[in-house]
């Protein structure tokens, strides 16, 4: 019974994904729109976050927005979701004590997990590299939502394994994972809505 609620719960989710895609591919949002907005996003909850007192200039949220259009459009990744999960990670603050040091970047990532992603792109980590978000801090991240994205196809398993890990599943998700998932869903949803 639990099987056929989750396969259903999947078809419903893919086509409400489809709905999506064609309503966003028939009505096109201007870059520069898209761009004005997430770096307003970016700059307002980075102004706004809890866990830093490190300020963010209106020219580099600007700077964040491009590279977040820039790979999102390489990696073939909804640029809503990379800001959705940018946000829910870190309040796009970049730092390298999270997880107790085990996490690093705008994106949050693992040091080992961000190391593979830069070796696989053949580019050069470094600690200083993955903190600065227009070098690798959210490239990678949004490299590696897009091999989420291929092996799962399905966003609400891409969400939890960006946030807990690939081997993860849905089925078994705690509060705190089902809450992590609505958030990020329900930002990303916030942020097309708001451009349309």
């Amino acid at each position: 019974m639990i099987d056929k609620i989750i396969k259903w719960e999947v078809e419903l989710a893919v086509r409400r994904i489809v709905f999506l895609v064609v309503i966003f591919l028939l009505i096109p949002i201007s870059v520069q729109a898209q761009e004005a907005y997430i770096a307003d996003r970016i700059y307002y909850v980075h102004d706004k976050a809890y866990n830093t007192s490190i300020s963010l200039s209106r020219t580099r949220a600007s700077q964040y927005a491009q590279s977040i259009l820039k790979w999102s459009e390489e990696y073939n990744v909804d640029p809503f979701l990379v800001l959705a999960i940018l946000e829910a990670e870190t309040n796009f603050v970049s730092r390298g004590d999270y997880d107790e040091g085990r996490s690093i970047g705008i994106g949050s990532m693992k040091r080992y997990l961000a190391k593979d992603l830069a070796a696989e792109l053949g580019l050069e980590y470094s600690e200083w590299r993955m903190l600065d978000p227009l070098e690798l801090g959210i490239r990678l991240p949004v490299y590696y939502l897009s091999k989420l994205i291929d092996r799962f196809g399905d966003i609400h398993q891409v969400i939890v394994a960006y946030n807990r890990g690939p081997n993860s599943g849905i089925e078994d998700e705690d509060a705190f994972y089902l809450d992590y998932l609505f958030r990020v869903l329900g930002r990303k949803n916030y942020y097309q809505e708001a451009l349309r």
